[in-house]
């Protein structure tokens, strides 16, 4: 009897064995349908040679339920019981799963992307952009396009003079003396924000001096004498209250002394001599108590040497020849300790050298005071002398 039992369950087992196989193969092309990687040998056909994976789908077998079967197994589907069913991985349905979350994510952030760049809230680099900055940028009379590049008003590459400047709004320093250089003085130097020092003299420049100078608000050396600039000194240097030096002289310049020059209150050096300026010398600059070179020598001012000039105490020189000045020479001058030369000859003052003035020449720095002695009286204390230049 065991015998005959024995024999009799032989075949069942085998008959699961065969079937447990065709599941596995059938799972397989479950894995192969959706598209999950799956190991394989090198000689399988749809197997690339760098990664040994199968990624092609398996378009020729269709998909009965939630299973892919092959063609070959069309006919057994019937067969498939739910023993074996159950006994596939699960593997393969999480993976199902997992691919369908991820595509839904992906597709979510793809709708909440284009809805927000559709807004009009995001640009091409991610991000935000400015809708304030124009395509083109009017500029004292110049358009600049693409003014948000770099600077909202400085272009990308300026030319001045024949040379070409890269990034020209982090030039601190541009020195051009010497240099030959003839036409006039663009208004473009205007737009070099940062620039400390501006150095144009020595040249053969025409033309008048830009009014755009007045925003070059961190200067503090502005060189323009010995050229051929005419017209008058623009009132809106007196926005460069950073500046030390200023040269104008020799030059072609007509017209008054701003009034605005007095706010330049760190000045050290104003140098307007041989122009044809004209008018009276402003009592605002009073206002410049760090002067030491005052020369406004060879002009046409008019009027009398202002008292107000007697405040101006670091002053180490003071040219006023050459001009059409009257009245006399004021006391207060006398409070000029730190005098080494003062040129007021070549003028049609008139009096006597004041007392305080005398005693400079004596108990200070300035040895001779140069004035018109057949106009103006000299006392014997006083060291003066007639010159003409």
């Amino acid at each position: 009897m065991p015998l005959e039992k024995t024999s009799q369950t032989m075949p069942e087992i085998g008959k699961k064995s065969y079937e447990s196989k065709k599941s596995i193969n059938t799972v397989k092309q479950l894995r192969v349908g959706i598209g999950i990687p799956e190991r394989a040998s090198p000689s399988s056909p749809n197997v690339t040679a760098s990664s040994g994976y199968r990624t092609r789908f398996d378009l020729e077998n269709p998909i009965v339920g939630d299973m892919i079967v092959s063609n070959k197994d069309k006919t057994n589907a019937d067969e498939i019981t739910k023993t074996e069913v159950s006994s596939a991985p699960t593997k393969s349905l999480a993976a199902q799963c997992v691919v369908r979350m991820v595509l839904l994510f992906v597709a979510v952030a793809v709708l909440l992307l284009g809805g927000v760049c559709g807004s009009g809230h995001c640009s091409s680099t991610g991000e935000s952009s400015s809708p304030s900055i124009p395509n083109d940028l009017d500029f004292f009379g110049t358009t600049y396009s693409s003014p948000e590049s770099s600077s909202p008003s400085i272009p990308n590459d300026l030319d001045f003079f024949g040379k070409t400047y890269s990034s020209p709004h982090l030039l601190t320093v541009l020195d051009l003396r010497e240099q030959q250089l003839t036409g006039t003085i663009a208004s473009e130097v205007g737009l070099l924000s940062n620039l400390r020092y501006l150095g144009l003299s020595k040249n053969q420049l025409t033309g008048t001096i830009p009014s755009e100078l007045g925003l070059l608000t961190k200067l503090a050396v502005l060189y323009l004498s010995q050229n051929q600039l005419t017209g008058a000194i623009p009132s809106e240097l007196g926005l460069l209250t950073k500046l030390t030096v200023l040269y104008l002289s020799q030059n072609q310049l007509t017209g008054a002394i701003p009034s605005e020059l007095g706010l330049l209150t760190k000045l050290t050096n104003l140098f307007l001599y041989a122009n044809e300026l004209t008018g009276t010398i402003p009592s605002e600059l009073r206002s410049l108590t760090k002067l030491t070179k005052l020369l406004l020598h060879v002009n046409q001012f008019t009027g009398k040497v202002p008292t107000e000039l007697g405040l101006l105490t670091q002053l180490a020189q003071l040219s006023l020849y050459g001009n059409e000045l009257t009245g006399t020479i004021p006391s207060e001058l006398g409070l000029l300790a730190k005098l080494t030369t003062l040129f007021l000859h070549a003028n049609q003052l008139t009096g006597t050298v004041p007392d305080h003035v005398c005693w400079l020449t004596a108990h200070s720095f300035l040895p001779t005071i140069y004035l018109d002695e057949d106009q103006v009286v000299c006392p014997s204390k006083c060291s003066c002398s007639k010159t003409f230049v």
